[in-house]
């Protein structure tokens, strides 16, 4: 089911009856937290698909995320909704155990929310985060994603426009998720040095995306 449309505070019931949806697309809607708390009494017990993405549920619509019943889900986007760490903090404790593609893009959280997201239980389970425009998850994020050794089946990870340095595709170069096969780290602070070690990760049959400037071109571009 896709729903285009504001839904109604009050309304909701009016909106969604089905019990037996597998997929819902609920972007762009302006939800809030207080849309979250109706959302969350629908028995989505087969649902595998949600989009919430560019919404405005913060850290309390994360809360009341948790406490749905969506035991079947595969996929869920929350690009976009500013959960912040205490977000993360929330959904790292809630029961989606089938959960096998995460996209947290552009919703301030910093290393402290990874160390959140490392300890929750279904991160065994992932094939793809995207943690995209969170620019304060730095080297110290990286470093806790990479002291994880959860991550069996990891196979997409986008950290673009995340803060990091040289010093993260040194974690990388660890291994320690050895499934994974491709690395999206654009728009960092990368020296020309870095590309010995991204060749590296290339080698091993990592594919990564990532453009390194030389410095004399970036020097350039500042001036």
């Amino acid at each position: 089911m896709i729903y285009k449309g504001k839904l109604p505070r009050n309304k909701v019931n009016n909106v969604i009856k089905e019990e037996y949806i597998y997929q819902l697309n609920l972007e762009r809607l302006n939800l809030g937290q207080l849309e979250l708390k109706y959302f969350v009494d629908f028995n989505f017990k087969n649902l595998r698909i949600l989009n919430l993405s560019n919404n405005l549920l913060k850290t309390q619509g994360a809360h009341y995320l948790t406490k749905g019943k969506l035991l079947s889900l595969e996929t869920l986007n929350l690009d976009f909704n500013d959960i912040g760490d205490e977000g993360l903090k929330y959904l790292s404790k809630g029961y989606f155990n089938k959960l096998k593609n995460l996209f947290l893009s552009y919703n301030h959280i910093s290393f402290e929310g990874i160390k959140y997201l490392v300890k929750a239980g279904f991160v065994k389970n992932l094939i793809n985060l995207s943690l995209s425009g969170n620019n304060k998850i730095g080297d110290t994020g990286v470093r806790y994603l990479n002291e994880n050794k959860r991550w069996e089946e990891l196979y997409k990870l986008n950290l673009n426009y995340t803060g990091l340095t040289d010093i993260a595709v040194d974690y990388f170069c660890e291994l320690s998720m050895w499934k994974l096969a491709k690395l999206n780290i654009q728009g960092n602070k990368f020296s020309e040095h870095v590309i010995t070690n991204i060749n590296v990760l290339r080698m091993y049959g990592i594919h990564v995306n990532c453009i390194v400037e030389d410095e004399k071109v970036r020097k350039k571009k500042v001036k």
